[in-house]
C-alpha cells in the first residue's frame, strides 16, 4: 500500500476537522453561545478520539484486515455526518418541555443538553479515534518502527486537519454554506471508504502475529509495559487536560479581538494544529537520533509550561495590539486577522 496510506490519512484528517468546525457552527444555534458549543464539541471530539483509540487499539494486532476496517469506519463516519444535522435540528424541540418547567436550574438544563449532544457526537468521534491504530497496524513491521510510523501518520493526519479547518472556516462556510459543506465532508469520507474497499486486495490477509513472507512479524507483540508506564500515562492525561484548557481559554480571549464567532475558533484551531503537526514531525527525527521518550516528554512539558506563562501576559494585550496594527499600518480587517 505504501504512500497511499498517508494520502488517505491526510484527507481523513481534513474531513474530520471540517466536520468539527461545522458542528460548532450548528451547535451555536442549539446552545446559543459559541463558547458552550466549542466546549461541547471539543470535549466530545477528544473523548471520542481517546475512546476509539483505546478500544480499537487494544485489538488492532488481532484484526486480520485492519485497512479494510479502517475504510468501513470512514464510511460510517460519512453516513453519520449526513444524519447528524437532522438530529441536531430536533434537539431544541425535544428539550423545550424542560425549559418551560418551573423551578428548573439553568445549570441542570445546560448539563442535560450537554450530555445529549456529547453522546451524539461521541459515536462518530470514536470511529475517528480508531483510525490511527488501524493504519498504524498496517504500517508497523518491526518494534523499532513504532515511534517513526505513528509520528509520521499523526503528522500527516494533522496537516490534513489544518487544511480542513482553515478551508472550512474561511472558505467553505462563507461561500457554500452549512449544508453543502456537510455534504462535501461526508462525501470525502464515503470516497475514502470506496477507495479503501477498492484497494483491499493490496492488504495481506494474515493472522496477526504470524510471520510474513520476508520472515518479519507484521505485528508488535511482546512489547511489555515499563515500570514508568503509569507515571507517563498520568503525565499524558494531565498534559491533555492542560492543552484543552489552553484551547478554550485562548478561543475565549480571541473573541475580545474579533468577536464571538466561528472565525476566532478557526484561527485558534488552525494555529493549534500547525503546532501539533510541526511538533510531531520534528519529534520523528529526534526519536530516531535520540530515542529517550521520557526525557523528551519532560523537556516538552517544561517548554509548554514556560510558553504558557508567557502567553498569559500577552493575552490581555491582544485588543490593543490589534488596534495598533489597524491604525499604524492602515490594514484592512481581513489582513489584520491573517496577521
Amino acid at each position: 500500500m505504501g504512500r497511499i496510506v498517508f494520502v488517505i490519512f491526510f484527507f481523513s484528517g481534513g474531513s474530520s476537522l471540517i466536520l468539527e468546525t461545522l458542528w460548532i457552527r450548528l451547535l451555536t444555534l442549539v446552545f446559543g453561545s459559541t463558547t458552550f458549543a466549542i466546549s461541547t464539541v471539543v470535549a466530545a471530539f477528544m473523548g471520542g478520539l481517546a475512546l476509539g483509540s483505546y478500544l480499537i487499539g487494544r485489538f488492532a494486532d488481532e484484526i486480520r484486515r485492519p485497512f479494510l476496517l479502517y475504510g468501513l469506519c470512514e464510511g460510517a463516519i460519512g453516513l453519520y455526518a449526513l444524519l447528524l444535522p437532522v438530529i441536531l435540528d430536533r434537539i431544541p424541540a425535544l428539550l423545550a418541555p424542560l425549559w418551560s418547567a418551573e423551578g428548573q436550574s439553568f445549570y441542570v438544563l445546560s448539563l442535560i443538553r450537554f450530555g445529549v449532544v456529547f453522546l451524539l457526537l461521541l459515536i462518530p468521534t470514536t470511529l475517528m479515534g480508531g483510525t490511527l491504530p488501524l493504519l498504524s497496524t498496517c504500517r508497523v513491521i518491526q518494534r523499532r518502527e513504532i515511534g517513526a510510523t505513528v509520528g509520521t501518520l499523526y503528522a500527516v493526519n494533522t496537516f490534513g486537519a489544518i487544511a480542513g479547518t482553515a478551508i472550512c472556516g474561511f472558505l467553505l462556510l462563507p461561500v457554500i454554506g452549512v449544508s453543502t459543506t456537510n455534504l462535501l465532508a461526508a462525501g470525502i469520507d464515503l470516497a475514502l471508504c470506496a477507495l479503501v474497499v477498492a484497494l483491499r486486495r493490496l492488504e495481506t490477509d494474515l493472522p496477526r502475529g504470524v510471520e510474513g513472507a520476508q520472515g518479519v512479524a507484521p505485528t508488535v507483540e511482546g512489547v511489555g509495559r515499563p515500570p514508568s508506564y503509569p507515571y507517563v500515562a498520568a503525565a499524558f492525561a494531565l498534559s491533555g487536560f492542560a492543552a484543552l484548557i489552553y484551547q478554550i481559554v485562548w478561543s475565549r480571549s480571541l473573541t475580545l479581538v474579533i468577536g464571538s464567532s466561528i472565525y476566532a475558533y478557526t484561527i485558534l484551531l488552525t494555529t493549534f494544529l500547525v503546532g501539533l503537526a510541526l511538533g510531531s514531525a520534528v519529534y520523528v527525527r529526534r526519536h530516531l537520533s535520540d530515542p529517550d521518550p521520557i526525557g523528551n516528554l519532560a523537556m516538552i512539558q517544561l517548554l509548554i509550561g514556560l510558553f504558557g506563562f508567557a502567553g498569559l501576559r500577552f493575552i490581555d494585550r491582544l485588543p490593543a495590539l490589534f488596534l495598533l496594527l489597524l491604525q499604524f499600518f492602515s490594514l484592512s480587517v481581513p489582513v489584520a486577522f491573517l496577521l
